[in-house]
């Protein structure tokens, strides 16, 4: 798996239940004094969740002050969906403020989801972002890993009717996603929006880094973690641009930070016994061996990360043994199903496919990726 290929690091991009704990951090995170000064400030939450002059104006002519929710749901799914508007195009690693995504009409999601929510509040709905679960997967560019999750937003109403395909009428909610490749009925964690600038900042240092600004990176990261403090993702991504300066017992500082909000994430303990290694602390790195094995035998996500990644290398029967093991792990995960369907199609086993199909049918029948396997097998 990608997962254990070295590289000089991983990033991790994000794609209103609980509020944010304020939690001081430690004086030895920083090191400003390696990193040349900040030239512009960060936007701040009003300017992220800003829509612009011309939306507004669209919004107050519809005239919806007195509609159902129902209604203003669909106003809402009528501007982001329907083919009077330029359709909304999914672009990963470039992360924009609610206007400019409406303006440049694409976005990565959660450009999109910020976009999406934005209007749903204009339109006083019960909406939130959520952040969605998704196998350990990265993509590599350049020298680094970028390890993707991914959020989409919620609209909260017992009420609400099933509209294009984004909706369970029996579920109390309905989902908005712009990414088909990831978007599952499952429902994910609420978001603050502290939660999602930090999300926004912490993308936006991950693309800094990418452009080899590391002083432009260092200050998002920074700031993410002044706006969540319990936003482990960006202790893994700041540890990350320290490994790249060659401040690896800061990077060790930042990773253990990270484990002590979540003591069971896989991908920072590897990070952190990478670092060990790199600082020539071989008895601690080994000493995290155990530690990882434990966590990745009980974590479905990884068993399905590692399915999907032998699923694209061709590795069908190393698939299947993979997601059998989160199937195990794991109800009502459709990925599940969708890849051990496909995993068992390739191997030609179509009556064990079949009944993939119909769990996965059983779980999500408007899953976009069930017609394609329903017509792939059917013709074969």
């Amino acid at each position: 798996m990608r997962i254990f290929i070295a590289s000089l690091g991983f990033i991790l991009l994000s794609g209103c239940a609980s509020q944010e704990q304020r939690i001081e951090q430690p004086a030895s995170l920083w090191k400003d004094a390696h990193f040349s000064s900040q030239e512009t400030r960060p936007l701040d939450a009003s300017e992220i969740f800003n829509i612009g002059p011309a939306l507004e104006s669209k919004i107050r002519a519809a005239n919806l002050q007195h509609a159902s929710i129902q209604e203003r749901a669909d106003f809402l799914l009528n501007l982001i969906y329907t083919s009077s508007n330029r359709p909304f195009l999914y672009e990963g690693y470039h992360t924009t403020p609610a206007n400019e995504t409406w303006d440049r009409n694409h976005g990565d999601c959660l450009s999109l989801s910020i976009l999406t929510y934005a209007i749903g509040k204009r339109l006083h709905l019960p909406i939130a972002i959520q952040e969605i679960p998704l196998p350990v997967q990265f993509d590599r560019r350049g020298k680094t890993e970028y390890l993707n999750a991914h959020v989409n937003t919620i609209i909260l109403n017992p009420q609400l009717a099933i509209a294009n395909d984004v909706a369970k009428n029996d579920r109390g909610y309905m989902l908005i996603d712009f990414d088909p490749g990831q978007f599952t009925q499952r429902r994910g964690t609420l978001l603050t929006e502290q939660e999602v600038v930090a999300r926004f900042y912490s993308n936006l240092g991950a693309e800094a880094m990418f452009n080899n600004k590391p002083s432009v990176a260092y200050h998002y990261f920074k700031a993410a973690l002044n706006m969540s403090p319990t936003h482990t993702p960006s202790h893994l991504n700041l540890a990350t641009l320290y490994q790249t300066q060659g401040l690896n017992n800061e990077a060790i500082t930042a990773l253990k930070r990270g484990l002590q909000l979540n003591a069971k994430d896989a991908v920072m303990l590897r990070e952190l016994q990478r670092a060990y290694v790199n600082a020539g602390m071989h008895a601690d790195a080994h000493g995290l061996d155990q530690a990882i094995q434990l966590i990745q035998e009980s974590d479905p996500y990884f068993w399905i990360g590692a399915g999907l990644q032998a699923l694209q290398t061709k590795q069908y029967e190393r698939a299947i043994q993979s997601l059998e093991k989160a199937q195990k792990l794991s109800t009502g995960f459709e990925e599940v199903h969708q890849y051990l369907a496909e995993a068992y199609w390739r191997v030609g086993n179509i009556d064990l496919a079949k009944q993939q199909m119909k769990i996965l049918g059983d779980i999500n029948s408007t899953n976009p990726k069930l017609r394609f396997l329903r017509a792939t097998i059917a013709a074969n």
